[in-house]
């Protein structure tokens, strides 16, 4: 019989008294059968494809690892396509609700679906794992329960790190914000202005752009950026737009410098934007330092990659041809996490019941986590909004794990380390 052992803070909660008394009769209960879970995806398969795919591929290697079974358990990977829409990404929640093999929902790349449906997320107890969304209130709560995690990159944090660039750079005198209007773009106006004040930058103009940006709009977005006489600018897009406007503002006299947040890299901008028209803007763009030097791969990392080819032989042997690679890296390391945090309570029946556990485990991880990014000492920590050091307790990466990165000529992703000059 498998014993589970109820944490003090859940005798300060009914419903997580009985959750521990559900798990403790099913577990008596369970017979040697595989309990069926099923992981499901919500992300954008039409408009951002390739960070979906990458998402996909990520959870489905460190699964296979343990050939999708732990614990007396079977995962299956359950892909949805919210095509970008948030009402379809809460019928996705709805359907995770009513599943009763339903362990957590794997985010795609947007913010916005989690954070117009936040509340629910919490009330209902949806165990949301986040290896892109970025958006910073994601992960923090005022009051209540947190059942948001993330292992991407943190908006809080990205501000600092793309002002600290630009300085870096030495092209950034003049700056301005254009940002996708939207709660990702208003969250992120307020970060960014917050790091230029800081930095000493003073009355900073800023642009928004809607998301059905026509080519006619970017073209007249980079005329009032030319007459701000702005000589960089900070752009907050996902791939099509941000195609556009870049477009734009190289064939300008004076080109500003761009530096982008990162929701560029999530489809085919490389293909889109040839590389003079890059060169032009000097275009750079935020990611985490995950591993992906085409010269010096790591044998975890190339371990990893046999792996997914296994999974899906069509892939490139070369790791670097890899589409959105953020998103291999980050679900890959979440899911590992997951599994850790899933093998402590084998044999539990009853969903409900092993969400709860799975994410009180996630929150006390004693054991660490080997990932492709790093090893995971203890990636998370119980949230609680009355306490302002839990700010980041849902927050695997720091400021730390942030870096800069570029396309070379050839589209492949270069990354820059921290210590290092800007690229030119």
């Amino acid at each position: 019989m498998h014993r589970v052992h109820c944490k003090p803070d859940f005798l300060k909660r009914l419903s997580r008294t009985l959750a521990c008394a559900f798990a403790l009769v099913s577990s008596v209960l369970a017979n040697a059968e595989t309990i069926e879970l099923n992981v499901y995806l919500d992300a954008d398969r039409q408009g951002h494809l390739a960070s979906a795919l990458a998402i996909e591929l990520g959870v489905r290697t460190a699964l296979s690892e343990v050939d999708y079974e732990i614990a007396g358990y079977r995962l299956n990977v359950v892909p949805f396509d919210h095509r970008g829409n948030v009402k379809r990404s809460k019928l996705t929640m709805r359907k995770y609700l009513a599943d009763d093999s339903a362990l957590a929902i794997v985010g795609g790349m947007h913010s916005p679906p989690y954070l117009r449906y936040q509340h629910f997320i919490n009330w209902q107890r949806v165990l949301l794992l986040l290896p892109w969304s970025a958006a910073g209130p994601l992960t923090r709560v005022e009051f209540g329960e947190n059942w948001v995690f993330r292992l991407s990159v943190d908006d809080t944090k990205a501000a600092e790190r793309l002002v600290e660039f630009a300085q870096r750079a030495g092209s950034c005198d003049q700056p301005a914000l254009v940002l996708w209007e939207s709660g990702w773009g208003r969250t992120n106006e307020k970060t960014l202005s917050q790091s230029l004040t800081a930095a000493g930058f003073s009355a900073v103009p800023t642009f928004y752009f809607q998301g059905s940006l026509r080519q006619s709009d970017a073209f007249h977005l980079a005329d009032k950026l030319a007459e701000a006489q702005v000589d960089c600018v900070f752009l907050v897009s996902q791939t099509t737009e941000g195609a556009q406007i870049v477009t734009e503002l190289a064939r300008l006299p004076n080109s500003p410098m761009v530096i982008s947040h990162w929701g560029i890299t999530g489809a085919d901008f490389q293909d889109v934007v040839p590389a003079e028209k890059r060169d032009a803007v000097d275009l750079h763009f935020l990611q985490t330092c995950y591993p992906f030097d085409r010269a010096d791969t790591p044998e975890n990392v190339v371990r990893a990659w046999n792996g997914a080819r296994n999974i899906d032989p069509s892939l490139d042997p070369d790791i670097t041809e890899l589409r959105a690679p953020a998103g291999f890296f980050h679900a890959y390391d979440l899911t590992k996490i997951l599994l850790k945090s899933l093998a402590k309570h084998p044999g539990i029946v009853d969903i409900r019941a092993l969400r709860i556990l799975v994410h009180d485990s996630l929150e006390a991880l004693d054991e660490p986590v080997d990932g492709l990014m790093s090893r995971y000492e203890k990636p998370f920590n119980v949230f609680d909004p009355s306490r302002a050091e839990s700010v980041d307790a849902h927050e695997a990466l720091g400021l730390d794990a942030l870096c800069m990165a570029r396309w070379d000529s050839d589209g492949y992703i270069q990354m820059i380390p921290n210590t290092a000059a800007a690229l030119r």
